[in-house]
This record gives C-alpha cells, sequence and structure tokens, in this order.
C-alpha cells in the first residue's frame, strides 16, 4: 500500500508509451484495437496515479467480471480484486507480475475475493489464531487475535489463571501453571493415625515417596503415584532417631534411601521404587544413629548422623561399599545434609549452629561462622552451590523461623526473620528450586487460634513471595517437610485433624 498522502509521480512520454505497447503478442494485448492509454495497457497504478492522483490511484485489466475498466481508462479509487489488478500494466495482471509499487497492497489480501482481514470481526482469518468479535484482553481469545495460554503476560480468569508474570517458571510469585503458588493440586489423608514425623521426596513420574512413624516407633515407607493414590505401603525395623530422612536418586531412576538406627546403631537402607530394599547398611559403632540422607549426582548416598552425642558423616557408593567415614570430637551432632554441585556436600551441625561443606572425596573444604538459631532444622541447596540453611529462634516463647543464605565459600549472604505476629511461624523444613527460591514446612497458628499448616515462599533475594496457611476441615496441623520438582509443583507431608492422621499436599510452585 502506498503510504497516505503521499503522491508518486513519474512523466509520460506519449510517444515512448505508443511505440512501447503498441498491439503485439510480447506483450500481452488482450484487445485487438487495445488503447494505450488505458493504465492495463500503460504503466498500470502509476499511470492512474499520473491521470488522477490519490482519487483513483489502482488499475483495473479489462478483464470479464472486472469493475471499472472502462471508465477513466481504468483508474478506480479502492483496491481491485487480486484477479483484477493491474499494477504493473504492460498488459499483465498482479498474478503475472507483482512487482510494481501498490502490488502487494490489500488486493493480495483479496486474491479470493474476500475482504481485508480484520482483528475482532468474529471471523478468523489470514494469520489470526481466533477472533471472539469483542474486546475482551482477558478471554480464551486475545485483542490481538492470538489464543490465550499461560505465560502470554494476560491473567485469562476465563481459562483458570489467577496470575500471568509472562512467564511459565516456578519460584516466582507466579506459579508455572499461571496460578498462585501453593494453589492446592489435591490433598489427601491416609489411614495411618497418631504420626509424629514424615519425611518426603517427589519422584520423576510425579509421584512421591514417604517415610514416617505413626502409632508406634518402626517408621513405614509408602508409594503414591501423581494423584497421591497409594501404590505400596511397607513396614521396615529401622526405629525412630529424630525427624525420618528420605532421599530419591537421580541416576537410578526413583529408587531411594532412608536412614536410621537399629539395635542401638546407625543404619543406611537403600530401597527400590517399589519399597523393596536394594542394600542395607548398619554403621558398626553403638550408640550412633543416621539423621539425614542425601544422593548426590553420581548415585553416592551420604548419611549424617552422630556417635554418641559426637557428628559423624558417611559416603557409600550407590552400591552401598563405604567408601570413607568423618568423626568429630568436638560440637554436636550433623542432623542435616545436602549435596549439590560438583557433588559437593553440606552438613548442617546442631551446636554450634554452623555448616562444614567437604568435598565428595571427604576433604573438609570450609566451615561457617556460627549462625543464629537452635533446635535440629534443615538445609537445602541450589545450582550455583549456595546453600539455605532454616532455624529457629525464640523470643517471649514464640518460635519464629529464619532463613540463612551462605555461598559456596560459606560466607553468609543474607538472612531473614521471619516477622513476628504474636504467634508461632516454625519452620521444620526447607527445600531449595535450582534458581535459589525456597519453600519452608511449618506451622503457625491460624485465624481459628488453632495451630495450622504453613509454607512459605522466599526468593534467592530473600523476599517473601507467598505464604499460605490451610486452615480448611481436617487441615494440617503441621508440616513436617516438604519436597520440590522442577516440573512446577511441590509435595508436603503433615498430619491432619484430630487423629493427627498422615497427610499429604501436592501445590504449585
Amino acid at each position: 500500500m502506498r503510504p497516505p498522502n503521499v503522491m508518486i509521480t513519474r512523466q509520460r512520454s506519449p510517444q515512448l508509451l505508443a511505440l512501447a505497447f503498441a498491439c503485439g503478442a510480447a506483450i500481452g494485448c488482450q484487445a485487438e484495437h487495445a488503447n494505450p492509454e488505458h493504465c492495463h495497457y500503460a504503466a498500470g497504478d502509476l499511470t492512474c496515479a499520473d491521470l488522477y492522483g490519490e482519487d483513483r490511484p489502482f488499475c483495473v485489466g479489462p478483464a470479464d467480471g472486472c469493475p471499472g475498466a472502462e471508465a477513466h481508462y481504468g483508474c478506480v479509487a479502492e483496491p481491485p480484486a487480486y484477479e483484477c489488478h493491474s499494477p504493473c500494466g504492460a498488459g499483465t495482471f498482479a498474478s503475472e507480475d507483482n512487482t510494481c509499487p501498490g502490488s502487494d497492497d490489500e488486493s493480495e489480501a483479496e486474491a479470493d475475493g474476500g475482504d481485508t482481514p480484520e482483528c475482532g470481526n468474529g471471523v478468523t482469518e489470514a494469520d489470526e489464531q481466533c477472533d471472539d468479535g469483542n474486546e475482551i484482553n482477558d478471554d480464551a481469545c486475545s485483542n490481538a487475535c492470538i489464543l490465550s495460554i499461560c505465560g502470554d503476560g494476560i491473567t485469562q480468569a476465563t481459562i483458570g489463571e489467577t496470575c500471568d508474570d509472562g512467564n511459565t517458571q516456578s519460584g516466582d510469585e507466579c506459579a508455572s501453571n499461571c496460578t498462585l503458588p501453593g494453589t492446592v493440586i489435591w490433598s489427601k489423608i491416609y489411614e495411618f493415625e497418631s504420626c509424629d514425623a514424615a519425611a518426603v521426596a517427589v519422584t520423576s513420574m510425579g509421584g512421591a515417596d514417604l517415610v514416617f512413624t505413626c502409632g508406634g516407633p518402626r517408621r513405614k515407607l509408602m508409594g503414591v503415584d501423581s494423584n497421591g493414590d497409594e501404590l505400596w505401603t511397607v513396614s521396615t525395623p529401622t526405629m525412630t532417631s529424630g525427624n525420618p530422612s528420605i532421599a530419591v536418586s537421580n541416576v537410578d531412576p526413583d529408587k531411594f534411601v532412608i536412614g536410621g538406627q537399629l539395635n542401638g546403631q546407625g543404619h543406611v537402607r537403600y530401597h527400590k521404587s517399589n519399597g523393596s530394599y536394594d542394600w542395607i547398611s548398619t554403621i558398626p559403632l553403638d550408640s550412633s544413629t543416621v539423621y539425614n540422607v542425601a544422593i548426590d549426582n553420581l548415585g553416592a548416598v551420604v548419611a549424617a548422623g552422630e556417635v554418641a552425642g559426637e557428628p559423624m558423616l558417611h559416603h557409600f557408593t550407590a552400591t552401598g561399599e563405604l567408601e570413607w567415614s568423618h568423626f568429630d570430637a568436638s560440637g554436636g551432632d550433623f542432623f542435616a545434609v545436602a549435596t549439590g554441585p560438583d557433588n559437593q556436600i553440606w552438613v548442617l551441625q546442631s551446636l554450634p549452629f554452623q555448616v562444614h561443606s567437604y568435598s565428595a572425596t571427604g576433604e573438609l573444604l570450609w566451615t561457617s561462622a556460627s549462625l543464629i538459631g537452635h533446635s535440629k532444622d534443615d538445609i537445602g541447596v541450589d545450582a550455583e552451590g549456595n546453600a539455605f540453611v532454616v532455624g529457629n529462634t525464640a523470643a517471649d516463647n514464640i518460635d519464629n523461623f529464619r532463613i540463612h543464605k551462605l555461598g559456596p565459600d560459606g560466607v553468609e549472604t543474607w538472612y531473614k526473620i521471619h516477622p513476628s505476629t504474636g504467634v508461632d511461624a516454625h519452620g521444620n523444613a526447607i527445600a531449595v528450586l535450582p534458581n535459589g527460591t525456597s519453600v519452608v514446612a511449618g506451622y503457625t497458628v491460624g485465624e481459628s487460634q488453632s495451630q495450622v499448616g504453613l509454607l512459605s515462599w522466599h526468593s534467592a533475594a530473600g523476599t517473601n513471595l507467598q505464604e499460605i496457611t490451610y486452615e480448611d476441615d481436617d487441615h494440617p496441623t503441621t508440616l513436617f517437610d516438604v519436597a520440590v520438582s522442577t516440573q512446577g509443583y511441590a509435595v508436603a507431608v503433615g498430619t491432619c485433624g484430630p487423629l493427627k492422621q498422615l497427610c499429604l499436599l501436592k501445590v504449585t510452585l
């Protein structure tokens, strides 16, 4: 289309035209006595521009069914149908020669004789993905006639979105499926009662594996599918020793490891995806126990715990062979462990409350300064090798959790304390996404003045992104543990209702 208010002119030579467009086969004349002054036999649109300017800038060829070809030397005011347009003249139509100015105008869009596509006219045409004929931008078809999808930056309530930040990444203020983080995908309450401890790990198929103690000291294991339905449950001889711990292997798909104590000695059990065990290792030291386990990127198992109150760390191959052990004669137990890039190991010590880092071969890399906090809490690591520690501090008999971020060199980057609300906000566990977003699981006191489960999201910079309490019927009274998946969800385990039944929540990230 020629730009508005710009006239294209060319000086015509009648003599040249008479010579160039004399009737002959080579110039495609359509009539025996073609009029050389007719735009179709002359210079097409340029001839019309010379004769009539912007009033009649388009040339119609003298073909059957092409109105306007006889009057005004074939020059018309509106773009003709594609099969009638002769933009170049010389006895040709646009279908034969569209190299001249004006040949790429609206008439091309009318090759089928239709109108120019117009978003909002209720007809899906040309390159439009949709056209619902309205000016509502937050429905299933945007004002640009593009189908609405999660991640387009427009919150479309009609398709179930509650937010849309322009991406489909987890770990920010809007979950990867365009709902607010913490939105419940499903919740399940299981038959086990009087539960007092549990841990959870997500599997590659969208489900979860659990270890828990309910109604007795011995631990049970359970696997659930992506909908939370029970796949299998087995009992183990492993006795309770602090909070249970579980880790899933990324190398040996969905095999997992648990730790604990059996007959007064530390105990590590490596299980298959159906709950049966693959190998068992007992630490041959009296008064030893395993509090926490992790699996590195090569499938090696790390077990942290204590021997008679002093810290210990064991490193096993994926097939159960002990590679090295570390014992420390000073300080309290190692009660939380995590692995990360280069299979580096981070362990959290109870007294003093600090982090130690070891290489995969057992070399001590660094020890952090003492952190503020108390009680046996948790540690997680992001893809960059930053460690995130959750601890709890008490003031006036009220617990508030705090998060510490340590760089790969062990130097504290920041710490954030949960704002005091006059009631407990206790953190039991922390899970960390690759981008450094962390999720804390624990409990607080809800509006009903009863204890309720708590999930709290924090960015890599420590900003509180979202905080959710679950206060519906049979709500979780506490959440013991949380595990995150790169597939856009988290699974939290706790107890629900007055019978303290085992329950799971699957929520968006």
